[in-house]
């Protein structure tokens, strides 16, 4: 792992790197507010997990984190012991953490239970209804970022691969804004675990045509949005399932690709 010169701050060497997901900047970890530690890590390792600045595979090495992230090491063990409880890595006994890769499996009990959560949820947020603030913040969330190529900058490849990460956060904060909406902590808490899933697999294997499916999305996201200005449970609950389940299919046929 290469050291830098700045405290609290960790540079990022795959042990299996993955050339086609150059996906975000691993030159330095964040800094770790001491009032909440724990949580700061955990935040940290969490991140760089899911966007694969630590590869599917590569061991994570409690003494170094901890030495450059300027902790000790019992909030480190902390982190990753939630992130095991979350699936994101896998303990080894006698040899160490290690990220977990998702599996088509994975993948698709994910999806069963996002499609009755999240159809419930949206149905209940319909009849209840939503307010015009609360509307106003989904079609926020609604809307990605602008994706512009910085011309002889970046690479048609590294593009592609700041495409995916950029939409993959978009959906995830999409989604989550809805479940936070309906305001049931368990729901949120549990969905907050199912959605890492879905997100880790849709930046490690989207294939090349990813960019038709985000416009399938965004036209089910404006379906759904527009049951939801209607007050319509039915619509809205219609409109969710079938957009899970075709995220389902999609998703599940890139991980099969990918792991053969």
């Amino acid at each position: 792992m290469q050291k830098t010169n700045l405290k609290y701050h960790v540079s990022v060497r795959p042990l299996f790197p993955n050339p086609a997901r150059p996906v975000a900047d691993a030159s330095s970890l964040p800094e770790v507010r001491r009032s909440r530690v724990t949580e700061d890590v955990y935040d940290v390792l969490r991140r760089y997990i899911l966007k694969q600045n630590f590869a599917v595979g590569e061991r994570l090495d409690v003494k170094e984190l901890a030495r450059q992230l300027d902790v000790s090491r019992t909030p480190v063990r902390e982190a990753i012991q939630r992130l095991e409880g979350e699936d994101l890595v896998k303990i080894v006994p006698r040899s160490g953490t290690y990220v977990r890769d998702v599996t088509a499996r994975d993948v698709n009990e994910v999806f069963e239970l996002r499609y009755a959560l999240e159809g419930h949820a949206v149905a209940q947020l319909a009849a209840r209804p939503l307010s015009e603030d609360e509307l106003e913040t989904v079609r926020e969330h609604a809307n990605e970022p602008s994706e512009q190529r910085a011309s002889g900058k970046r690479s048609e490849e590294e593009d592609d691969d700041r495409g995916i990460v950029e939409h993959a956060e978009a959906n995830r904060s999409f989604h989550e804004e809805l479940i936070a909406l309906t305001g049931n902590r368990k729901l949120i808490q549990l969905y907050r675990t199912l959605n890492a899933h879905t997100m880790m697999a849709f930046i490690h294997y989207s294939q090349p045509a990813w960019e038709e499916r985000r416009a399938l999305e965004r036209e089910e996201h404006a379906a759904l949005l527009h049951a939801l200005e209607e007050g319509d449970a039915a619509a809205a609950r219609e409109a969710m399932e079938h957009h899970v389940e075709r995220a389902r299919r999609s998703l599940i046929e890139d991980v099969e690709q990918g792991e053969t």
